[in-house]
Order: C-alpha cells, then sequence, then structure tokens
C-alpha cells in the first residue's frame, strides 16, 4: 500500500477520534478478558477452601464474615456484568473498525480532491492492535504483582520484626511473674502452697483450652 498523505488539521482531528473509539473498544475487551479470569479465580479460590481464602486476605475474620462475604458477592457479580459483556463489546469493537474504515476512506477521497494547501500534518497512526494492547495489560499486570510482592515482603518483615520484640516483652514480664508469685508462695504454709500449685496447673489447663484468658488466670490464683 501507498504511503498515505498528508491532511488538513481538522481530517485528521476525525481519524483521530474514530481511532480512539476502536482503541477503546480494543482495551475493553482485553481487560474485561482479564476481570473474567481473576474474578473466577477468586471464587474458586473461595469456593474451594472457604476459611482458607479468608485467613489468606481476610486474617482474624470467618469465611461467613461480612467483608469475606461483601467481597465474594461483589466479584460474583462482576463476573456476571463482565460475562453479559462479551458480545455487546465485540459488537462496539466492529462497529468502531467499520466507522473507523469509513472514515479513513472518506478522509482519502476528499483530500484527493483537493487542492495541495499548507498546515497538513501526517496521516494519524493506527490504534493499536488487540494483541499490543494485551502486552501492555500484561505487563501492568507483572508490575503490579511485584509491587505487591514487595509490600507483601517488606509488612512481613515488619511483622516479624514486632513480634520478636512483643515475644521478648512477653517472654520477661511472665519471668518477672513467676518469680513474683514462687516468692509469694513462699510466705505461705506448705499445705496451702500445695493448693496454690494445683490450682495453677488446673487454671494453666484450661487456658490452654481457651475456657479462660490469662487476666482471669491471674485471678484465681490470687484468690
Amino acid at each position: 500500500m501507498s504511503k498515505r498523505p498528508h491532511i488538513p488539521k481538522a481530517l485528521a482531528a476525525r481519524i483521530r477520534a474514530a481511532s480512539e473509539k476502536v482503541r477503546s473498544a480494543r482495551s475493553s475487551i482485553v481487560f474485561g478478558d482479564r476481570a473474567i479470569i481473576q474474578s473466577t479465580d477468586r471464587i474458586a479460590d473461595y469456593e474451594g477452601d472457604p476459611q482458607g481464602f479468608a485467613d489468606r486476605f481476610y486474617s482474624g475474620h470467618d469465611w461467613n464474615s461480612y467483608p469475606v462475604q461483601t467481597t465474594i458477592s461483589r466479584e460474583r457479580e462482576r463476573l456476571d456484568r463482565n460475562k453479559r459483556r462479551v458480545p455487546e463489546r465485540i459488537k462496539e469493537l466492529a462497529e468502531a473498525e467499520a466507522n473507523l474504515e469509513a472514515v479513513e476512506e472518506a478522509v482519502l477521497l476528499r483530500v484527493i480532491n483537493m487542492r495541495e494547501s499548507s498546515g497538513r500534518v501526517p496521516w494519524p497512526k493506527s490504534p493499536p492492535s488487540l494483541s499490543s494492547i494485551e502486552h501492555r495489560a500484561e505487563l501492568e499486570a507483572a508490575r503490579d504483582e511485584a509491587l505487591y510482592q514487595a509490600r507483601k515482603a517488606r509488612d512481613e518483615a515488619r511483622y516479624e520484626r514486632e513480634m520478636a520484640i512483643h515475644d521478648e516483652n512477653t517472654r520477661k514480664a511472665i519471668g518477672g511473674l513467676v518469680d513474683g508469685i514462687e516468692a509469694w508462695m513462699q510466705k505461705l504454709p506448705e499445705e496451702q502452697r500445695e493448693r496454690v500449685r494445683e490450682t495453677i496447673r488446673v487454671n494453666l489447663d484450661r487456658v490452654r483450652a481457651k475456657e479462660i484468658n490469662f487476666s482471669q488466670f491471674l485471678a484465681n490464683i490470687v484468690t
């Protein structure tokens, strides 16, 4: 095909407007397809292991809690909406491509019959292909995943540091508590010391069974 001619700015604007509709329609198809895949995978992840899904994405919440159920409900709505839009998007792309072709033909015929004039601009570039848009979408997804992993690693490292400090503080607190209890028990008569030790043993078992919390454990010892 011969090189397309330079054209007046007004006609170039018409082509760019038609070309933008094609680009937008192609992008809608690409990102709509990606949204379908993402929603399908997320729903399958949840349905395969509801509590595991909750633990991974909503730590501390049960699978049937409000935030988890709201997320899955929205994903199902998103999946349904994008599936319904598939034939509409295909039709929109076909119409946009047909319109661009018609506009370019009309502009070319008009320019052929026009006298040469100054102020002309190059023929606008064609809209990006579906494959190039898909490639950019993949690059964006890869970038977003890399950023997510970097943030996750940073957050996990900070959490580990905080937990290490918390564990050390807890160890020191427990050590001090044990020393204090032991010193207090030494002041008790032998028979009472044995009753306290039995009380500690019984209540530690209750703490492990999650029947009582640590504050209740202490209260049961000193009463």
